[in-house]
């Protein structure tokens, strides 16, 4: 059974990469050198970096994780 979250993760990574200009790196398995899972990175300028905080809530927004309309809201509070 797949998690219910189960790609949250990467989605709100993407965001915050957007949000501040970073660059967002995924590789799986696949096209990885026989890599058992999922390698993903964020590269980010300090220089970029406002309230983390602020950061986090912005992408949860735009992906609509707090906008009380899915079952499973509660997981994704501020």
């Amino acid at each position: 059974m797949e998690a219910i979250n189960s790609g949250v993760g990467l989605s709100i990574i993407k965001e915050l990469a957007f949000d501040t200009d970073g660059i967002f790196t995924l590789a799986s398995h696949a096209g990885f050198h026989h890599f058992p899972g999922t390698l993903c990175a964020l590269q980010v300028s300090k220089a970029r970096l406002i309230s983390n905080q602020l950061l986090l809530r912005r992408a949860k927004e735009r992906l609509r994780l707090l906008d009380k309309t899915h079952p499973f809201d509660n997981l994704f509070e501020s």
